[in-house]
This record gives C-alpha cells, structure tokens and sequence, in this order.
C-alpha cells in the first residue's frame, strides 16, 4: 500500500509541474463525523487535498459549495457537477477532484486554410465539419496491432501532447477500442520518430457528463458500493459509532475544446515507421488523448455528432477514463 501511495504522489506531483495544467483536490465531510486523523492526513499527504466539514442536511447550500469550487478551478468551464438532490444528511464525504488544462498548440493552425468538408461517420453517411490543416514536423507511427496511424501533436511550454490514432478503415475505431486494454501506451513513443507530416483534423468541443459506477464495477470494484462489504468504518474515528460506509456513486464530468489555437481541457506489438512524407486526413471516427508526459489525463472518441460527446461510458470498461471534475460520495447504510 505504501508503495501505491508513494507512486500516486509521485506522479500527482509531477502532473502539477506540467505547464498549462492546474489540479486541485478537495474532500468535503459531514459536519457530524470525525474522520480518523490518520486518514486526514494521508490524504492531505498524497492527494495535496483540502478537506472541510460541512452540513450535507442543508443540501441546496452544500451543492452551491460545491459547485462553486469546481467552476473556481476549471475556469467556468463546468459550473455544476452534482444537484442537491444527491446529498442529504446521510452522505458522509464527497471527494472531488479537479484537473483543468489549457495550452496552445507549438505549431499553429493557420485560421485561413479551415474549411468545411465531409466527416464519414460509417462507410457511406458524412455529416460536415471544420476541419483544420497544418503541415509541420511531428512525431509519426503506424500500429500494426491497431492497423491506425499515429501522430503526436505538442504544445508550447508545456510536456503536455495530443495524441490522435487514425484507423485506416473509415469503420475501424471500434476494433481500436477492443484493443486497447491489450496495449502498453507508454511504448508508443519510442517507436514514433519526427517527420514531416501533413495534418487535417476536425475543430471540435466535446463534453462527458455521466455517473460511471458501472465501469468501476466491471474493472472489479463491486465491493465498495456494497453496503454489507465495503469496510470503509476505518475512516472514521474510534469516537464515532460504527456505521456501513460504502461508496453511493461516482461522477465524472470533462470538457475539451480543440480548435486552431490550442486546446482548454507484453504481447508482442510492431510499431512501424514510415519513410514517405505522411498525409493524415481525420474525416472518420479516431481517437484522442491528452498527455502529460506517458500519464493520459483524457481519451475520447470524435465520431461526428452533433454535438459530439464522450462516447457511453461502459464502452471505456478497460481504458482510462475522462478526468475533470471527479466526485466520490460516501454513504452511510
């Protein structure tokens, strides 16, 4: 356990270095409990939380607390993440964790070449869309597992990097998906080298909203939603009387804008490179993820909805999933 805890806060720390990306933790707790001080104090250690108590009985009150704290850390961009009619006074905690980013691309999308073309969204159907261009030198792979296309897009000041995967077949971003989970993503750029590439890739803004209970529990985490299993009483001090602590639910809302000036949000695998200039065209379904050095803080999938948004959060049972504005809610039985 320790090392787990010395390796998130490894990594938690180094995140908070990263240029453009600002995180923030805070857990608030029912005013009418004492948790243990050790508990406080790891999570004030390895989170860098702030924790206040607060009366969950007044939930309208506590909801706009809340809320408010959010809008604060992501700049506006989300301004309610959880309702009143959540809280109530047997809600024990609410951990929420903010992570906001906002960095402008290395190499710029010149405004004047956008245009507006066709988006397949299966083999014959297209929806239009903007689509910028730019021509510069990134890093460029092929994975042959994947049978996609990758570039690395970087931005200024900042170890932070857009990494896009283009199918080859305009159908093939859910065979990508089903793989995923098989694939050590930190490998990807060791096999990637810096070419010229020819980049054409839709403008878009996507948001995911949704209660993920069920990724968590089909990852393996069943436990903690039970009331008769979870075992979360260790939390509390030994003055408070023993109560079935269990997690209610858990939240997750993201936003991400991505337009020309930047964005605000060991089986054996072949990477092969290729020598001729690429041309990569995003006019099917791919796939994208934010980075902060090999960490991905976001993924999604662009797939030309209007408007377009994360896809069904049980599609992500084994991927990492989207990242800004996180609650855990405690509950007592």
């Amino acid at each position: 356990m320790n090392n787990i805890q010395n390796n998130f806060m490894l990594m938690y720390r180094n995140l908070k270095k990263v240029g453009g990306l600002e995180i923030a933790t805070k857990m608030y707790i029912n005013e009418t409990i004492w948790p243990q001080p050790s508990y406080k104090s790891t999570i004030i250690r390895v989170l860098n939380a702030d924790i206040e108590q607060i009366a969950f009985a007044q939930n309208i009150e506590a909801a706009e607390k809340i809320n408010g704290f959010v809008a604060e850390k992501t700049h506006n961009m989300i301004t309610e993440v959880i309702d009143a009619d959540s809280i109530d006074s047997g809600t024990t905690m609410i951990l929420v964790n903010c992570i906001y980013f906002k960095g402008e691309w290395l190499y710029t999308f010149n405004k004047s070449l956008t245009f507006t073309g066709n988006f397949f969204v299966d083999n014959t159907n297209t929806v239009p869309v903007d689509f910028m261009t730019i021509k510069s030198k990134f890093s460029y792979g092929y994975i042959s597992e994947f049978e996609s296309m990758v570039v690395s897009l970087p931005y200024k000041n900042s170890d932070m990097t857009m990494l896009l995967v283009l199918p080859r077949n305009k159908t093939g971003l859910p065979y990508v998906i089903s793989k995923m989970s098989d694939f050590d993503w930190s490998t990807v750029d060791k096999n990637m080298r810096v070419v010229n590439v020819n980049v054409t890739m839709p403008k878009f803004n996507i948001t995911f909203d949704s209660h993920i209970d069920s990724i968590l529990k089909n990852m393996g985490m069943k436990e903690i939603f039970d009331p008769k299993k979870a075992c979360l009483d260790r939390i509390l001090s030994s003055q408070v009387k023993s109560t079935n602590i269990y997690v209610d639910t858990v939240i997750h809302k993201a936003v991400i804008r991505v337009d020309e000036e930047g964005t605000v949000a060991a089986a054996v695998t072949v990477i092969m490179t290729r020598s001729m200039e690429p041309t990569l065209v995003f006019n099917r379904p791919f796939l994208f993820m934010l980075r902060a050095g090999p960490t991905i803080l976001f993924i999604g999938q662009f797939t030309g909805d209007q408007p377009p948004t994360f896809n069904d959060p049980d599609d992500w049972v084994t991927s990492p999933i989207p990242n800004v504005g996180i609650q855990s809610i405690l509950k007592k039985n």
